[in-house]
């Protein structure tokens, strides 16, 4: 009795509560409630293009927000958009750009299999950076200590090598950001070197998930990464509190020998002293490689990365050491601030390459690997 009755009743109270505007409400409650619960996406989805859906793209080839291929079928936009190709080379045009990570921590994500040729064959010696004062010796000393150490622990396991070097690498930019993004905060300024330095430790830590799947890191070296984790970070912090130009050189040196190591790591895959296995999922995911990729292709992009990272970190400690006697750049500014400027262009498709490449069609002394940069 008491179930007929409800179902007589339901309809007109149903209409009674949308005449008086509660009706939206409740929907609006269960909708929250099943969304908690996980019935309903916390998130529209979104089109290629970026934007929820349905956007002007899906509505042009006629698809439904509801549709579970709308995300996958309905963009049209020009993929290319975002870095125009360089050089005659061609970007991936197979895939989109990942949303999962952030894609522009590497100039490189886009790496088709033209992009990877171009790594390999046009490839030249990245220019050492040649120390011009008592500061700059210093933090290539400490380095090329750090590097023999290193050649003595772990020889020629250049895959378990590579996770310390990209744990350690990972902590110079992550410090650089932070200290200045808590200096913007405090001085209500702009600072132009928080994006590119956090983009670098993003970087270097997808660089550590891609060899970690890769190495067999047994207990005591994963003690050892986070020992030295921790001292790195407090003595880096230190070291940057006091000098920032030396410790930017001193990064900018770390980077070059992270050059060499994956240089001589593509010369072991070569003579099969490293087995040329298959790019972990996570590789080929964040650099958009060709699903065939291998070791060697991720080798490629990851050194291709770590010259933009000597770049940047060289060029920032340039800043810093001519900063004396400039004039403000900024509107308004009385004072210079190296942290004003930032001149490396790291939206320029296979950068690195292609500038030295240019650079060697000029005359030979640009194919000096010890000319100054």
């Amino acid at each position: 009795v008491a179930s007929a009755a409800s179902r007589a009743v339901a309809p007109a109270l149903l209409r009674s509560l949308g005449r008086s505007g509660v009706a939206p409400i409740l929907a609006v409650g269960v909708q929250q409630q099943q969304q908690r619960r996980g019935f309903l996406s916390q998130r529209p989805r979104r089109c290629h293009c970026g934007q929820p859906l349905p956007c002007a793209c899906s509505a042009r080839k006629g698809l439904r927000f509801k549709s579970s291929v709308a995300a996958d079928a309905c963009c049209d936009h020009d993929v290319h958009a975002l870095n125009a190709p360089q050089a005659g080379v061609k970007l991936n045009p197979e895939l989109p750009p990942c949303n999962e990570y952030h894609r522009h921590s590497t100039r490189y994500h886009r790496s088709s299999r033209e992009v990877l040729e171009a790594l390999d064959k046009d490839w030249l010696p990245q220019p050492h950076y040649e120390p011009r004062n008592m500061g700059d010796k210093v933090a290539w000393y400490i380095v090329k200590f750090l590097r023999k150490l290193s050649d003595m622990y772990f020889g020629d396991k250049l895959l378990d090598r590579a996770c310390m070097l990209e744990t350690i690498a990972a902590v110079p930019g992550f410090t650089t950001a932070m200290f200045h993004h808590f200096r913007a905060l405090r001085r209500n300024v702009h600072c132009n070197w928080i994006k590119p330095t956090l983009d670098e430790a993003e970087n270097e830590r997808m660089h550590l998930m891609t060899f970690m799947e890769l190495a067999n890191v047994r207990w005591h070296q994963r003690l050892l990464v986070i020992v030295g984790q921790i001292g790195f970070f407090s003595a880096y912090s230190l070291f940057y509190l006091i000098t920032p130009r030396i410790a930017h050189r001193f990064t900018g040196y770390l980077e070059e020998e992270a050059v060499h190591t994956y240089t001589e790591m593509l010369k072991m895959v070569d003579a099969g002293k490293i087995e040329n296995v298959p790019a972990p999922k996570v590789a080929i995911k964040y650099y958009n490689m060709p699903q065939d990729a291998t070791l060697r292709d991720v080798i490629l992009v990851v050194r291709a990365d770590e010259a933009d990272h000597r770049l940047v970190n060289h060029h920032i400690g340039d800043l810093i050491r001519d900063a004396p006697g400039k004039k403000p750049v900024v509107p308004g500014s009385t004072t210079y601030k190296p942290c004003d400027e930032f001149h490396v262009d790291l939206h320029i498709d296979l950068g690195p390459t292609v500038a030295r490449r240019s650079k060697a069609a000029q005359g030979p002394e640009s194919a000096n690997p010890r000319v100054r940069s």
